[in-house]
């Protein structure tokens, strides 16, 4: 069975509710609908107000922005960008605990995915700096490493346990071992 639009449109018109019929306050005006954008929300200004945000930062009325640059707020992310300092490179691995069971009899439930990995390792390259000149801090959600030459402050994409990490320091690389806080499901086993 095929439809054509004509079908369509006249199936639209016996859908669509007329005045008499809506009884709910929710149900809004079918003429107002499309008018309806972004600018909406929030109080409105009077059309005279020469304050307006399209006055105020230069836009030009071509200009499709939805937000001005003075309504998103600033957000501390937890990584000082005026830091003058360097940002080491580093690279983030997964590893698991593999046992016998779970390389002969596959009896574990394991698979190699990173879901089912237990530890998360970062290692930070930090040319010429020594151990002692190196300050780390480990949370559940962010690894904080800051030296006279470099700081790095990285958002974990797992929760970690901060007490069962541990780092290591081989030549000029710190690497730290982290325990991932997982909940245990179907995937996370």
């Amino acid at each position: 069975m095929e439809f054509s639009y004509q079908d369509i449109r006249r199936l639209a018109e016996m859908l669509k509710p007329t005045e008499e019929d809506s009884d709910s306050e929710d149900d809004l005006p079918q003429s107002g609908i499309s008018k309806l954008g972004p600018g909406n929300i929030g109080p409105q200004k009077s059309s005279g107000d020469s304050s307006g945000a399209a006055a105020v930062s230069g836009d030009t009325a071509d200009d499709i922005n939805i937000w001005d640059e003075r309504e998103v707020p600033e957000v501390d992310v937890g990584d000082n960008s005026t830091d003058p300092r360097e940002r080491p490179e580093f690279d983030i691995k997964y590893r698991q605990a593999v046992t016998p069971e779970d390389v002969y009899l596959q009896m574990g439930g394991k698979t190699t995915g990173s879901a089912s990995c237990e530890d998360m390792v970062v290692s930070v390259q930090l040319p010429g700096e020594s151990r002692g000149q190196v300050n780390l801090a480990v949370t559940r959600e962010r690894l904080d490493v800051r030296s006279p030459r470099y700081c790095l402050s990285l958002a974990m994409p797992h929760p970690v346990d901060p007490d069962s990490s541990r780092a290591e320091w081989l030549n000029s690389v710190l690497v730290v071992t982290l325990r991932m806080q997982r909940d245990f499901d179907f995937i996370n086993f």
